[in-house]
Parts: structure tokens; C-alpha cells; sequence
């Protein structure tokens, strides 16, 4: 069993960072969102796509550097479709009245950019799951996932990225309750195997936490 099997064979991942390591490729970003994006709720006044403004608090739909929160029953809206959703924003999950979201669909793709925070707050009522597959960005990069609810899991698919040289990728695993990574971690054409450092400061990614053992801290490790 190779190494990436074994990180998709894990059902809750308590690291504190995972590192893509430089390697020369040739890559591209095909599409790009170019209104400018502001910050904005989810409302989901008229249906369950993303990129409808009339669904949103703001004018534009949020995305890029611009922060997308959910913060309630988004009308019923809750499975959303992120076709036309290029750059992924940064998401928070919070509040007693938030729906249990799942955002993207199978197959669906958004790239994340540099600084992105995907939060789910200590105050947020329900599971909250994001589906799409998440490519990191070419360049220098950290990204955060953070959980600070004990008592609701919040989850992702896919997580893959390119490398261009000497460029670095981090993501960052925070929080006191639990993340899940449901699908593979991919390093596509790079030949260096990505670095992971769980809450015991471990570089094995195969090691499976112990029972009863607390998810990963806020933190940095490199």
C-alpha cells in the first residue's frame, strides 16, 4: 500500500500541517472569476448555485480573497453548486441557526488562494462538509482548515495541488474538534512525497490516532 493510499484510508486526520515540497512542473489556471467579489452570506433566496448573487447578503458572490459565511438555514439551500466557482473564498461555518451545508458537487473543482481560512466557529449547530475537489495554489502557499467545535465534524474531499520550483504548499490543520479528509491528499506530477506532522509533531501519515486522543491544536509546524 502506498503512502497516498494510506492517507485516504484514514477517516480523521489530526495533523497540523501537510507540506508540498518544491519539484519542477508545468501547470496552468484555466478560468478565472472577474467581477469584484465582496464579502457576503449565504441566503439562498432563489436556488442552490453559487455563483447567483440574488443568493447572497452581497452584490457580487463572494470569492478570491473575499470571505463567504453561513450563518443559517439558507432557505432550504443547503447542497451547493459551485459551477462557474473558480477561486474558492474563505468560508466560515457559525451560529445556532446554520444549516448543514454541503459545498460542490461530485466532480466539481474550485481553487484555493494563499492565506484561505475554511472555519467552522465553536458556535456553528451542524456538521458541515465540503465536497468540491480543492486545488491549492501554484505558488507559495498556507492554507488553514480549522474546527473549534467539539461536536461537529467538518469535511473535506479531494486536496490536491501542482508545484512550480521552489515553490512551497502548507496546509494547516487547527482547532478542538474534528477534520476529515474523505478523499485522497494528491501530489499529481510532483516526484516528492508530501511532508505531514500530526498533533505529536509524527511526520508519519499513516499512523492512525489513538482512541480517546484529541484532534489537532492551533499551531504551526514546518
Amino acid at each position: 500500500m502506498t503512502t497516498l493510499e494510506r492517507w485516504s484510508s484514514m477517516k480523521q486526520i489530526r495533523w497540523t500541517s501537510c507540506v508540498f515540497a518544491p519539484v519542477l512542473v508545468a501547470a496552468s489556471i484555466i478560468g478565472a472569476n472577474t467581477a469584484r467579489a465582496a464579502n457576503g452570506t449565504w441566503n439562498g433566496t432563489q436556488d442552490a448555485m453559487w455563483t447567483n448573487s440574488a443568493n447572497w447578503s452581497a452584490v457580487a458572490f463572494p470569492y478570491g480573497s473575499s470571505t463567504a459565511t453561513f450563518d443559517n438555514a439558507g432557505n432550504g439551500n443547503t447542497s451547493i453548486n459551485l459551477a462557474g466557482l473558480y477561486s474558492f473564498p474563505n468560508i466560515t461555518f457559525t451560529g445556532a441557526s446554520v444549516g448543514a451545508y454541503t459545498l460542490g458537487l461530485v466532480g466539481q473543482k474550485v481553487t484555493l488562494q494563499n492565506g484561505n481560512v475554511i472555519w467552522l466557529a465553536e458556535s456553528a449547530a451542524a456538521d458541515q462538509t465540503v465536497q468540491t475537489d480543492l486545488e491549492l495554489p501554484l505558488s507559495n502557499s498556507g492554507i488553514t482548515f480549522r474546527n473549534d467545535n467539539p461536536s461537529q465534524t467538518l469535511a473535506f474531499g479531494k486536496i490536491y495541488g501542482y508545484t512550480t520550483a521552489g515553490a512551497t504548499k502548507s496546509v494547516y490543520v487547527q482547532g478542538t474538534g474534528p477534520i476529515v479528509i474523505q478523499g485522497n491528499l494528491d501530489r499529481y506530477l510532483s516526484t516528492a512525497t508530501p511532508a505531514c506532522r500530526d498533533a505529536d509533531g509524527g511526520r508519519d501519515p499513516a499512523r492512525r490516532p489513538r482512541a480517546g486522543s484529541p484532534p489537532a491544536r492551533a499551531g504551526r509546524r514546518t
